[in-house]
């Protein structure tokens, strides 16, 4: 029997951009979107289908919620579609702004 959630689950999914920050040439390519799927002071997980990154790869990483977030990390786990970020510092702001805007659609969806 399938769970019947309380709200749509594209709520949790917040958008970002992603772009790799080895070279000056690197940082002026265009960012590529992708989707948070989780986030926490340390970290992120993403989705993001035919990537090219690898472990190690130092990446920017544009994140909107109420406001732009311009994130710094390095990919420590990558697979097909998914891929593990470590922030290069905790931040527990980001964490707190994610939940007001998730807590904010939720708010939305329900009226």
């Amino acid at each position: 029997m399938e769970e019947k959630r309380r709200y749509p689950r594209f709520l949790t999914w917040n958008l970002a951009y992603i772009k790799r920050a080895y070279t000056p040439i690197e940082l002026t390519l265009p960012m590529q979107p992708v989707r948070v799927l989780n986030i926490s002071e340390k970290g992120m997980l993403i989705e993001f289908n035919e990537h090219n990154l690898g472990v190690g790869d130092k990446v920017k990483i544009d994140l909107l919620l109420m406001k732009v977030y311009e994130l710094e990390g390095t990919v420590k786990w990558t697979s097909e579609e998914y891929v593990g970020i470590e922030f290069n510092e905790p931040q527990p702001e980001v964490v707190q702004a994610a939940k007001e805007f998730r807590q904010a659609a939720i708010e939305g969806w329900q009226k």
